[in-house]
Formats: structure tokens, sequence, C-alpha cells
């Protein structure tokens, strides 16, 4: 089986990929860790031997692409309709039990390390609340790969009191409360 698994690290290819005239490929597995987000035009044509296409990053591009080409590969991939049913079997959601993450120290007095897991590559919204439900700082918005994480909080411009830190990703959300004191 021939992949492109040592492009694992890669998390951009400007706006386009183009998959072509490559006669041993055999699976896009590799580009998993793309941020679908940047994908605007999608060209995967003439690789004989290429059937598995429905990888999550290709998946998740294809609601937001301006051109798409798929041609002259193998079952599997042979055309859009083939990748829009790969996609429709690889995209069932994993289950996530429960967002796990934590946030030392707390109670706090100036800052503290939030710490968390992704499953996947994921889009993370870290978000800190007063009781009222008002947003009081953003501290992450981006697609972050799968893994652990660290943010670094710093509290010290806040008022002593209850917070509330909340922790979004693309399949569930979680909410930790954060005391401040001083």
């Amino acid at each position: 089986m021939c992949n492109l698994i040592n492009l694992s690290e890669l998390t951009s290819t400007g706006k386009q990929i183009l998959i072509w005239g490559n006669n041993s490929l055999t699976s896009l597995s590799g580009l998993d860790n793309i941020d679908p987000t940047k994908i605007k035009y999608l060209y995967i044509y003439e690789n004989p031997l290429l059937s598995i296409c429905g990888i999550e990053s290709i998946c998740n591009c294809l609601d937001n692409l301006d051109d798409i080409v798929i041609y002259g590969n193998a079952n599997g991939c042979a055309n859009q309709i083939e990748l829009n049913s790969a996609c429709d079997t690889t995209l069932v959601p994993e289950i996530e039990h429960e967002l796990v993450y934590s946030i030392f120290p707390n109670p706090l007095e100036s800052g503290a390390v939030i710490s968390y897991s992704l499953l996947n590559i994921s889009h993370v919204t870290l978000k800190i609340h007063d009781l009222n439900g008002h947003e009081m700082v953003t501290l992450v918005n981006e697609y972050q790969h799968q893994g652990e994480q660290k943010v670094i909080f710093d509290g010290t411009n806040m008022y002593a009191g209850i917070y509330l830190c909340e922790l979004k990703t693309d399949r569930t959300s979680s909410v930790i409360k954060i005391i401040k004191l001083k």
C-alpha cells in the first residue's frame, strides 16, 4: 500500500490539493491533519490504484470547495459520487464520552495552566466568562491537532470572584468553574 503517511505533520497546502498521475498511490492517508477550512480547490485524477480518498480532512472540506475534479482513480475514489459516499461512512462521529480538561492551580491568584487532550484534529474554542455569561477573554479559537494541549491563562487583570472556563470542540463542550483569589 502506497500512501502519503510521511506528510502526516503537514497542516496546510495553501488553497489547493493536486494529486495527479501517481501510478502507485493507493490511499490519501497522511493528509489527515490538513486544515479543511483552507482547502478551496481539490484535484485528484489519473491515479489508477488510488481507492481510499475518504479521509477526514478531505471529507470536511467538500462543502467549502470552489472547484473539485476527481476522475481516473480506482473504485472508491473514481469520481465525486464515490468520494461523497466514502465520506458519508467515514464521518460517522466518534463518540467522546467526556471532554476531560483541567485547570491548575484552581483557585488561582494570578495565572493557571489549562490542559486538555484532543482525540482528533478539531476546531477548538477556549473562553473565560463571568457568571452572567459575558465573555471575558478568548484564549483559543483555532484548529488544533490531536493530542495533549496546554494553554497559559493570565488572570492578573481580573477581579476576585468565580468565572466559567468553557472548552468547545467540533464534537463536544465542557465548562469548569474557576475561582480567582485576590
